[in-house]
């Protein structure tokens, strides 16, 4: 949520979202993670922001990795944020993604399984 709101100029929309791919009448969006049949839950974060190169794409989660190389640590951020993020969803079976369109904004969205302690 703090990328996507320093991301986004004022005036635009930062938007979180979370739902079950599998719950009645909402099926997964087609090629993100979660989707029909693979249950869980998908949170996104989507923002209004100026988005983020298709050559910097897969970077996002790399630790130190910052999409604005002008910014260092005085300025916010460590470029850590992702990376953990990551790591903690992969620990939990899960998928973290990012799509996003330089000029438009970003999505990132988390993919966790259903547990068996959820059903109970």
């Amino acid at each position: 949520m703090t990328n996507a709101v320093r991301a986004t100029a004022p005036g635009g929309t930062v938007t979180l979202g979370a739902h079950r791919p599998d719950e009645p009448g909402r099926a997964g969006a087609p090629g993100r993670a979660g989707g029909p049949g693979r249950g869980g839950t998908s949170i996104t974060v989507t923002d209004t922001g100026h988005g983020i190169a298709a050559d910097d794409l897969p970077k996002v989660f790399d630790r130190f990795w910052r999409a604005d190389s002008a910014r260092g640590r005085d300025t916010g951020g460590r470029g850590l944020g992702l990376a953990i993020a990551r790591e903690i969803v992969l620990a939990h079976g899960g998928t973290l993604t990012a799509e996003s369109t330089p000029g438009t904004g970003s999505t990132f969205t988390i993919w966790l399984p259903a547990s068996d302690w959820a059903a109970e």
